[in-house]
């Protein structure tokens, strides 16, 4: 919202339960952890800064304030969480991604993308893995626990601009360029969909272009 609050709706009820506030800005990002107990907001930072921009936690049964992340070097964009409510990673202003240890109150790793910046993060459905991409023809497969490199997809031409999990986490969806789907195997790196002549075999019609991509849950 861009009073800084961020809100949280009962949906049966259509009522809204709480609102949370002490942000550094207007909310831009939000995420919930895997057992949905625990709420990850960011603010939108503004300048000059007066304090550093956080992640801020919250219980979701209460609505009470549970203690946030910060660096005065970083400035978190948007987060996800890991395989448990434990960790966090964030992509920042300067395209740098950012692993978090909430245990620890402190990053534990800083990632920086090899040619520019990280652009788009997306956690598998089982939060093991992260998706990350530099608006170029690479997505990196990271680790969300160790923030380890698993494996590095690249396409022969065209930037990649949106990915998404299948279901079962077992595949990556990517949108190459403005009109092209290709499907990755996660565990191996192998890509399918492709016909002989190197193009991928789902294609956009022009126009519309293809500027988002999801699985359905079957």
């Amino acid at each position: 919202m861009d009073d800084r609050s961020a809100l949280l709706w009962d949906l049966p009820g259509r009522t809204e339960r709480v609102i949370l506030k002490n942000h550094d800005g207007d909310v831009q990002s939000v995420a919930f952890s895997a057992d949905g107990k625990t709420l990850a907001t960011i603010g939108n930072y503004r300048l000059p800064l007066d304090r550093p921009c956080r992640i801020h936690f919250w219980d979701v049964a209460s609505g009470k304030e549970l203690p946030s992340l910060g660096d005065p070097k970083i400035l978190p964009q948007s987060v996800v969480f890991g395989p448990d409510d434990t960790t966090v990673t964030s992509v920042n202003n300067d395209g740098s991604i950012t692993i978090w240890d909430r245990s620890k109150g402190s990053a534990k790793q800083i990632w920086k993308a090899p040619n520019g910046g990280f652009r788009h993060i997306v956690a598998s459905p089982d939060r093991k893995i992260l998706a990350v991409g530099a608006s170029d023809p690479i997505v990196w497969l990271i680790d969300a626990a160790s923030g380890a490199e698993k494996v590095i997809f690249r396409t022969e031409k065209g930037l990649i601009t949106n990915f998404a999990f299948s279901p079962d986490s077992r595949t990556l969806a990517s949108v190459v360029g403005s009109s092209t789907i290709r499907l990755w195997e996660v565990e191996t790196g192998f890509s399918w969909g492709v016909s002989p002549n190197g193009n991928a075999a789902f294609t956009g019609v022009e126009p519309p272009s293809i500027n988002s991509i999801a699985f359905s849950q079957d």
